[in-house]
C-alpha cells in the first residue's frame, strides 16, 4: 500500500509526526507501522518504560492525555498508543491538528533517537 510505503519513507529521512492516527482494515499494516515507529523512537529493551498502550474503550480520555504529557523515562519521547478509540469521532479528529499546531514547541521538541 502506497500509504504505508510514504510513511516507512518518511521515518527513514527522520520524519516523525507528533500524532499518527491508523484506521481501516489493514490490521497487519497497522501492526507493522506500529512496530518501525516503535523501533525508530524508543532505544532496544526500553518500551516498557517508556510506551504505554491503552483501549480507548475502557481508559477515560483523561488518562490518555495524561499518559502523553508523562515525562518519558529513558527515551527522549514517549510513545502511547490507543487502541479503538471511539471518542474520535469526526469533530475530535478535525481538532487535533488545530491542538498540535497550538502547540508546536512540544511537538517540536521530539526528536527521535
Amino acid at each position: 500500500m502506497k500509504y504505508y510505503q510514504d510513511f516507512v519513507d518518511a521515518l527513514s529521512r527522520d520524519q516523525v509526526a507528533p500524532v499518527y492516527l491508523f484506521h481501516g482494515d489493514e490490521v497487519f499494516l497497522h501492526r507493522k507501522a506500529l512496530e518501525r515507529l516503535r523501533d525508530r523512537l524508543l532505544a532496544p529493551g526500553t518500551a516498557d518504560f517508556d510506551m504505554t498502550l491503552l483501549d480507548g474503550e475502557t481508559v477515560p480520555l483523561s488518562s490518555i492525555v495524561r499518559a502523553a504529557q508523562t515525562t518519558p523515562a529513558l527515551n527522549p519521547v514517549r510513545l502511547v498508543v490507543v487502541r479503538s478509540a471511539p471518542f474520535l469521532g469526526a469533530p475530535v479528529r478535525s481538532a487535533i491538528p488545530g491542538k498540535i499546531a497550538r502547540n508546536r514547541k512540544a511537538t517540536q521538541r521530539l526528536r527521535p533517537r
